[in-house]
């Protein structure tokens, strides 16, 4: 994992961190990044103060799509081989497996709405976006999209989700209170 100076575009340090870093997410204070590690089978602690790994974690599967919760703190990753994403609470010994929430095929991009409330998992062969309720831990909705979401983003105000679709090439608009798609741009 390389720390960039987004000023000069410069590295300013490579931190070691094994099994093919992918997903990177920031705790809610920044000062922590937690990053899946797919061949690797876990997600790694970084400390981004001393630029240093501090903890990992071992999950099973293929830890790839990583969010976290902004309110309580909860990471969430997805398991590409599975139909389930990973919920984690963070401490000072590091990450603990808190529990799994079911999801689509091959679930990939995450998003946490601003309130902490709603979690959305995109799933790949599933051509589908989870709508997870954080507190009951269960998906409440799932939304068919375009064919084979992958990245997943939210609008400034967490109302609306966009998928982008890599084998129909275009990008669903979802409202997140309707659960439903609402558009499609290509």
């Amino acid at each position: 994992v390389e720390v960039v100076d987004l000023a000069s575009r410069k590295i300013l340090q490579s931190i070691p961190v094994p099994g093919a870093p992918a997903g990177i997410a920031l705790s809610p204070d920044r000062k922590t990044a937690y990053v899946t590690r797919p061949e690797g089978h876990g997600v790694s602690m970084i400390d981004l103060a001393a630029r240093k790994v501090t903890a990992s974690l071992d999950l099973p599967g293929g830890p790839l799509g990583i969010g976290v919760n902004p309110t309580s703190g909860e990471v969430y990753v997805a398991d590409w081989y599975g139909t389930r994403v990973f919920v984690l609470r963070p401490g000072a010994e590091g990450l603990t497996l808190e529990g799994e929430i079911a999801t689509g095929q091959s679930p990939s991009g995450i998003a946490v709405t601003p309130d902490g409330a709603t979690l959305l998992v995109a799933n790949r062969e599933s051509d589908s976006v989870s709508i997870i309720d954080v507190a009951s831990r269960r998906e409440t909705r799932r939304v068919a999209v375009g064919q084979h979401p992958f990245g997943l983003t939210l609008s400034a105000d967490g109302a609306t989700a966009y998928t982008a679709n890599v084998v129909s090439n275009d990008v669903s608009a979802i409202d997140i209170a309707a659960g439903r798609e609402t558009g499609l741009a290509s």
